[in-house]
């Protein structure tokens, strides 16, 4: 699975709010046409209008299920008591202090369905910004400064410097990174399950167009050309129903 076809996938989940899996695909080894991946979206995105359109208790059931998904990842019982204000730093002091590190690296780490991939996009998202920040800023350190430095020791004749700042500016971003981890498996956000709950659902309903109706197959059909289009450079006469994903439009 190239580079191009990840891309072109996230971008159509992003716009209509779906998650969409190589089950879907059968990937290069086979034919898969742009028609087919029409279908993928009409399916996935009528699913989930669907979800907002009947359910008249969408809310509480997602809610309900953002409950039961930390439940079982971070094995706790009480989870009937939990409300919409609950936090997930309160949810960690609940966890056994022997356990806590090892079973939030553990709901970090887990995506196996969509819901948990949804959750755990949502919960690393919320960790500040700084950190991001911070990490990015000591990439420029190491790899500017050492050009400038060693720019003016060969300038001066001297080598040897060379040969232990750059491999230990490498050790100190090892550490950072380390560090970084570190600071992500013991300290949740602040956020709590209603405003993941709400999240959720506001991804679910970009399945709908702006008046809360569902999207018809030419409309998205439509939508998933321009993307093409726009990832991929393609020319839109290029782009037929029954051209081939990997063969005729190039997807890497």
């Amino acid at each position: 699975m190239g580079l191009d076809f990840v891309e072109v996938i996230m971008t159509i989940e992003e716009r209509f709010g779906i998650t969409i899996t190589s089950d879907n695909f059968d990937l290069p080894e086979k034919r898969t046409l742009v028609k087919d991946l029409y279908d993928i979206v009409e399916r996935n995105t009528c699913k989930q209008a669907t979800s907002v359109l009947e359910s008249q208790n969408f809310q509480d059931t997602v809610f309900d299920d953002v409950k039961q998904e930390f439940a079982n990842e971070l094995e706790l019982s009480e989870s009937d008591h939990w409300t919409k204000e609950t936090s997930l730093r309160e949810l960690y002091e609940r966890i056994p202090e022997i356990a806590r590190r090892k079973k939030w690296k553990r709901l970090r780490k887990q995506a196996g369905t969509p819901s948990q991939m949804r959750i755990k996009y949502i919960v690393d998202s919320k960790y500040p910004r700084h950190l991001f920040m911070a990490w990015c800023g000591y990439i420029v350190f190491v790899f500017v400064v050492p050009a400038c430095l060693g720019q003016y020791f060969l300038s001066i004749g001297l080598v040897a410097p060379l040969f232990f700042f750059i491999p230990g500016s490498i050790l100190w971003l090892y550490l950072w990174d380390l560090w970084n981890q570190r600071y992500r498996n013991t300290s949740p956000p602040n956020i709590t399950l209603g405003e993941i709950a709400e999240q959720i659902i506001s991804q679910y309903r970009k399945s709908l167009k702006d008046d809360g109706s569902p999207y018809t197959r030419a409309e998205i059909e439509e939508i998933v050309k321009k993307i093409l289009c726009d990832e991929l450079a393609i020319n839109p006469k290029d782009i037929t129903p029954e051209a081939d994903l990997f063969r005729d439009l190039g997807i890497g």
